[in-house]
């Protein structure tokens, strides 16, 4: 798939009603159309029910996100910048707006893919940035708890 353009359309009509009203994850198809990712949208309600946040507030927001495992990059449009930062397996770039995100992943190379500790991230002018969050801590074993006396 090429770089998108902006403007991007939407797949559907509830796709476009969604990106307009809720706090959720819309990424690019392969005919380079907007569409809910369901997946990507539960897990970031999810991250912030767990860490006590409270539910997103609708905000239009344009990012970059770069895999840490494998330096893709990949253009996302949230309902709310919380649904992306922090995230635990990607460095975020928020940027002012549609056009901005997209010149900026059109400006890497091809395919869009930048190994974490390159200079070119973040690419273009983000508004934020945001690094993934580490790892968790290993949970403990029964061989590592404190004993009881």
């Amino acid at each position: 798939m090429s770089t998108p353009k902006a403007p991007l359309g939407f797949g559907t009509a509830f796709d476009a009603h969604l990106a307009a009203t809720t706090p959720c994850i819309f990424t690019c198809d392969a005919d380079g159309e907007l569409r809910l990712c369901l997946e990507r949208s539960r897990e970031a309600w999810d991250r912030l029910a767990e860490a006590g946040g409270a539910p997103p507030v609708f905000a239009d927001t344009h990012a970059l996100l770069r895999d840490r495992g494998t330096g893709w990059v990949m253009y996302v449009r949230a309902g709310a910048p919380a649904l992306l930062s922090p995230h635990p397996r990607a460095d975020v770039a928020i940027y002012a707006d549609q056009h901005a995100a997209l010149s900026a992943l059109a400006a890497l190379s091809r395919p869009p893919v930048l190994r974490p500790g390159d200079p070119r991230w973040p690419p273009g002018a983000p508004t934020s940035t945001a690094e993934a969050e580490p790892p968790a801590p290993p949970l403990p074993t029964a061989s590592s708890a404190p004993s009881s006396p």
